[in-house]
């Protein structure tokens, strides 16, 4: 039986955390599907068509706009895009698009550790200097076709896919930081409070996607409905 947990000011009713300073502007996220061992032939030409196909959905979901900050993070992009070399130069290139739009910066870094650390980024950003915007791309797609990547005993088959957001960032915003342990007897009860709190704050713009469509190989012909 799990240990009474005290509630906060005699109320059992979960209060939210503050409001972070964040406006989404656009949003979109397109699967992607994985690369076959005989499809890596060209690394080179893989990165251009990589770089290529994540500047077309911030062109779909963003438009013509631009933001303060252009910035990737990924979980499992290649370090060989990274490290100024021939694959590097090529993804780079045809990223920036028809208006040439390069990034500021790129993180990687496991899943939230590298978006969070750059909307936190962000926020402190715009604390010290005023309103700002950011464009932020999320990008985790493997170009050397490697079996880790495509599925492992720890989570599974992995799903590979670009998702691009632009966020309006208020200067006034008061980021919400949680740093405490639940005490082990109730750690799973402290967990559902926390994410009904979440859930009373934000609402998901997310829609349902059906699983077969927007499936496309990089560089090549939508395989989907």
């Amino acid at each position: 039986m799990l240990a009474p947990l005290p509630t906060p000011g005699g109320s059992a009713a979960a209060k939210p955390p503050p409001q972070a300073g964040l406006t989404l502007r656009a949003l979109g996220y397109r699967r992607v599907m994985p690369l076959l061992d005989d499809e890596v032939t060209d690394p080179v030409a893989t990165s251009a068509a990589l770089g290529k196909h994540v500047a077309t959905e911030r062109l779909r979901c963003c438009g013509t706009a631009t933001a303060d900050d252009t910035v990737l993070s990924s979980t499992i992009l290649s370090m060989s895009l990274m490290n100024g070399s021939a694959c590097a130069t090529a993804f780079a290139a045809a990223l920036g698009g028809p208006a040439k739009r390069g990034l500021d910066w790129m993180t990687c870094s496991y899943e939230c550790a590298g978006w969070g650390h750059v909307l936190r980024r962000s926020l402190a950003k715009a604390a010290h200097g005023g309103p700002r915007s950011l464009l932020l791309q999320i990008v985790d797609i493997d170009i050397h076709s490697y079996s880790y990547w495509r599925a492992n005993p720890m989570w599974g088959s992995s799903g590979f896919g670009i998702c691009t957001l632009l966020l309006d960032i208020d200067a006034g915003g008061s980021p919400a930081l949680c740093n405490k342990a639940a005490p082990p007897a109730s750690a799973m009860v402290q967990l559902g409070r926390a994410l009904r709190a979440f859930r009373l704050m934000v609402q998901p713009p997310f829609v349902a996607t059906p699983r077969g469509g927007d499936q496309r190989h990089i560089g090549q012909a939508s395989t989907g409905a």
